[in-house]
């Protein structure tokens, strides 16, 4: 079967199982990691649908946190995101008002 997995936000792959257990274990894949394969109608995580790749393939802290050194702030969402915060309010008016200000003829 040809796996892909999420890298930064990009689809790579494909890549038969061993890779992926390669993958694990140089700590490019975590259990968080979004894969898919032909057949699946959405993306999941790969400690959820592959739980058995964990079992035999444990990566040592180490190669965690040296994969995590290099990929450090570099991470795109898979999904858009959803707003944090309401838009800021509109003060009115077009853009010659916003830039000039109101004037009133009273």
């Amino acid at each position: 079967m040809n796996w892909y997995y999420n890298n930064d936000g990009c689809a790579d792959g494909p890549h038969d199982e061993s890779a992926m257990r390669d993958f694990i274990q140089a700590g490019r894949i975590h259990a968080g990691t979004l894969i898919w394969h032909a057949g699946l109608e959405l993306w999941q995580e790969a400690g959820m649908l592959m739980a058995m790749w964990w079992q035999q393939n444990v990566p040592t802290p180490a190669s965690i946190t040296k994969a995590n050194d290099k990929t450090q702030g570099l991470h795109r969402s898979p999904l858009p995101l959803a707003p944090t915060e309401k838009p800021a309010s509109s003060k009115g008016g077009g853009l010659f008002q916003r830039l000039f200000g109101r004037k009133d003829k009273s």
